[in-house]
């Protein structure tokens, strides 16, 4: 089985945004085991939903501390969130819509996966740095 962990070099350096991120990862943890094995499409469908919507409130905390701390990048940053809660909805759509969910449940765990994990790694760690060189 796949397992992701928070490396030390994806960390923030900001508590609650990293307390976030290991939990992010511990859902996705939980999409990948379930894909890995049989479940029913509403196990997985209910698995997405909580994982959408902690989602959604993670970016809202992660914007707010933005607009606190001034990020010049900010606008871009919200842009990317917003990207992937369109694209999140897409592929959740897709996968409601489809019958044989096999390979769209790998595909749409992937596609969540490399998402999260390279966000976290470039977006999320200029935040941490930029934070912690201008919180007060």
């Amino acid at each position: 089985m796949i397992e992701f962990v928070l490396t030390k070099e994806m960390e923030t350096g900001i508590v609650k945004i990293d307390d976030q991120h290991r939990e992010l990862i511990n859902r996705i943890n939980e999409l990948w085991a379930m894909g890995s094995q049989a479940h029913s499409k509403e196990e997985i469908k209910k698995t997405l939903d909580l994982l959408g919507e902690y989602v959604v409130q993670h970016f809202d905390d992660e914007e707010k501390l933005q607009i606190q701390c001034n990020y010049p990048r900010y606008e871009i940053h919200k842009q990317e969130h917003q990207g992937f809660i369109d694209e999140f909805q897409k592929l959740k759509k897709k996968f409601s819509e489809e019958e044989d969910i096999s390979t769209l449940a790998l595909e749409l765990i992937r596609t969540i996966t490399v998402w999260v994990v390279k966000h976290i790694q470039h977006s999320d760690t200029d935040i941490g740095m930029y934070y912690n060189l201008h919180k007060e």
